[in-house]
């Protein structure tokens, strides 16, 4: 069995260094830009932790049906794992909230990008799957869907924080310090 420990969470924070230095001084980031960017990497770290890991790997000969953990059909989650679409939703309102702090968003693009972060999640177990045969995480197109939904929700709750962070500033005198005026700047362009 592989699990999260020492290897990927050294590779994940060489890569962490190596972007962090290319946005500072390639693409002249602030510092307060990179503590958000810090903090949704790490995010993105941890689902894929949780998503991904760990990785079994089995010793043949043993019974094993390819088919058996792929679903490429919708089914009812009240039905059929309510428990999973879930956790699904709640994997990706952190998505759904948190690049709107990175990246100028609009309903469509969060609806883009939260799916093709959940297929890049899903193309990952399947890789997982065809590689090391015997992998217990199941290829689901709900969790695509659900995924989906919990960045759309995310992007509701950025949407309503907009919201009362504008009418916090505007009806209070807050002394305003880099990360508010980050923030400020962040929900104003929205």
């Amino acid at each position: 069995m592989l699990r999260f420990n020492l290897i990927p969470i050294l590779l994940s924070l060489i890569i962490f260094i190596i972007l962090s230095f290319y946005l500072y001084k390639r693409k002249n980031k602030t510092l307060t830009y990179l503590l958000f960017w810090s903090i949704f990497y790490f995010y993105l770290v941890n689902v894929v932790r949780i998503t991904q890991f760990p990785l079994f790997i089995l010793e043949y000969p043993f019974e094993y049906n390819f088919s058996d953990y792929i679903n490429l059909i919708p089914t009812n989650p009240f039905r059929n794992g309510l428990y999973t679409s879930v956790l699904n939703v709640i994997l990706t309102i952190p998505f759904g909230f948190g690049l709107p702090f990175l990246i100028k968003m609009n309903w469509k693009k969060t609806i883009l990008l939260t799916m093709l972060f959940s297929l890049l999640l899903e193309s990952l177990q399947l890789t997982a799957h065809l590689i090391l045969p015997g992998h217990n995480r199941m290829v689901d197109i709900n969790d695509i869907i659900f995924n989906t939904l919990g960045g759309i929700i995310g992007y509701v709750l950025y949407k309503l924080f907009a919201k009362v962070v504008k009418i916090i500033i505007s009806k209070y005198d807050i002394e305003m310090n880099p990360i508010l005026s980050y923030i400020q700047k962040t929900v104003s362009t929205d």
